[in-house]
């Protein structure tokens, strides 16, 4: 027993091992993700700023109520809370965890298109056909990987080549430009989404526009998305 029990403690150490060795890869991907971004950078900056400017200047300030109000409030509260964590997933390489949560941000905006429609039903599933831009188009996708039922989405996130039959995979997270770039795209520009959404609540809870600057930053973010490529077809 005290052999197995030293083996054991010995064999702790790979515990450690394995979780420096991911945060070292996560660390050297969000390198090589910033550099590959772009512009989209300044895009994720520029809606993110408006959210925070909208929120900080109204922090703790009382205004209207009624049950939409408060179920756009909860909403925007999940998503703003989850900037950060799905940001990290995509930047570091963690693709399938970033499609968990791109999904969610997605059905997130698609309840608040639904309480402004007055047809959001509460225990349902919002319907993301809904969502600006035809966002609707990338959802089969991000469902096949969060539920992992499809290989050919799921796989290639995790292998690095062939050797003859075999696919080998990597048990660290690996940087795709490809991949990286594009869900990179649909985080900020679900970011321009909530911004716009938390604008138009801003106005009903008190009574007041934007400001200028506001609608600026947001229209660059969008600028700097269509720049690099995407919302070609914005209507």
């Amino acid at each position: 027993m005290d052999k197995v029990k030293k083996d054991m403690e010995n064999k702790l150490a790979y515990a450690i091992k394995l979780f420096e060795q991911t945060q070292i890869k996560r660390v050297e991907n969000r390198e090589v993700s910033k550099q590959n971004y772009s512009l989209l950078l300044d895009a994720h900056l520029s809606a993110t700023a408006c959210i925070g400017s909208l929120l900080y200047k109204n922090n703790l300030r009382l205004g209207k109520s009624n049950e939409s109000i408060s179920g756009r409030l909860s909403l925007i509260a999940s998503f703003v809370q989850g900037i950060d964590l799905c940001e990290t997933s995509i930047s570091e390489g963690l693709y399938a965890q970033a499609a968990n949560l791109l999904k969610q941000e997605l059905e997130t905006i698609a309840a608040l298109e639904e309480f402004i429609a007055g047809n959001r039903k509460d225990g349902k599933t919002p319907n993301v056909k809904f969502v600006k831009w035809d966002m609707a188009k990338i959802y089969g996708d991000l469902n096949k990987v969060a539920h992992v039922s499809d290989r050919k989405s799921f796989d290639p996130l995790f292998q690095i080549g062939s050797l003859g039959d075999a696919y080998p995979v990597s048990m660290l997270p690996i940087y795709n430009k490809e991949i990286s770039r594009e869900l990179y795209a649909y985080h900020v520009a679900f970011i321009i989404q909530i911004a716009n959404h938390l604008i138009l609540l801003h106005n009903e809870l008190y009574e007041e526009e934007a400001t200028t600057t506001e609608y600026l930053m947001l229209a660059g973010a969008i600028k700097r998305l269509e720049d690099e490529g995407y919302l070609k077809d914005i209507n």
